[in-house]
């Protein structure tokens, strides 16, 4: 694990970097260093939120790029599959007002049944405002519980 101190992350950490990571931007600076830690990396796909995810990760034949929109705008870089076989979720329509089905490539799918802890923890946090010192007090607390609490349940039992 890595804290993220912006552009002074790895310095920070005395991480030695290999002479390929020194060319790379901050962000996928970190991805490579924390890549290169895994036991498998042939054969482990990661999943990177928007700020960690650059063409510069993704050096290979076969990059697949797809936008679309939910809440905001996602972007997703896939090397590991494609857009087929689409499939059909249930979202719900703001225009509408009501659940409709909306098709969805095989990579989104993907993502979705594979999101790391951080994404997880912003779904069940109940506050999102840090603009007053308490309110940033309660949401430390609520990060600190909600991460806890999602190391210590096994993925195959979380649902939310």
């Amino acid at each position: 694990m890595v804290l993220y101190h912006g552009k002074t992350t790895l310095e920070a950490h005395d991480v030695p970097l290999k002479p390929e990571q020194e060319g790379l931007g901050a962000t996928s600076r970190i991805v490579s260093v924390l890549a290169s830690t895994m036991s498998f990396p042939t054969t482990t796909a990661i999943y990177a939120y928007n700020f960690f995810t650059s063409l510069e990760l993704v050096r290979d034949d076969g990059i697949l790029a797809v936008s679309g929109k939910d809440n905001k705008t996602v972007i997703l870089l896939s090397t590991d599959m494609g857009v087929g076989p689409m499939s059909t979720v249930i979202r719900y329509c703001s225009e509408s007002k009501k659940r409709e089905p909306v098709s969805c490539p095989a990579v989104i799918r993907s993502y979705n049944a594979n999101l790391g802890g951080i994404d997880k923890s912003h779904q069940v946090l109940p506050m999102k405002s840090k603009r007053r010192y308490l309110g940033l007090f309660a949401y430390v607390i609520d990060v600190s519980l909600t991460n806890a609490w999602v190391v210590y349940k096994p993925l195959k039992d979380f649902r939310l």
